[in-house]
């Protein structure tokens, strides 16, 4: 039991390097455009309206991701193992799996 626990935690901070990581190249470059000045020119406002959407539907697809994990998590049964997901004969032994 103690080993799943600390199998579990290992996974989820694996998941949060990977998400900090994706926050931290992200924030940059959105802080970038979010400071821009307002362009005169119509052509340079659309260009940046898009810039900016397409950066508010990436950061909303990744916390739609993260919820969405978060509630698969929390709803998943107690003696969900972490282990289920190793290779095909960890899980099975030396017996045949489909």
């Amino acid at each position: 039991m103690d080993m799943d626990i600390v199998d579990a935690g290992s996974l989820i901070a694996l998941l949060l390097v990977f998400v900090f990581a994706y926050f931290s190249a992200l924030l940059p470059m959105i802080e970038d455009a979010r400071r821009r000045p307002k362009p005169a020119a119509r052509d340079d406002l659309a260009s940046l309206l898009r810039t900016l959407s397409s950066y508010r539907l990436l950061t909303s697809g990744l916390l739609a991701v993260i919820v969405l994990v978060l509630a698969v998590l929390g709803l998943c049964p107690g003696t969900w193992s972490v282990r289920s997901f190793g290779s095909r004969s960890e899980r099975c032994g030396s017996r045949y799996c489909l």
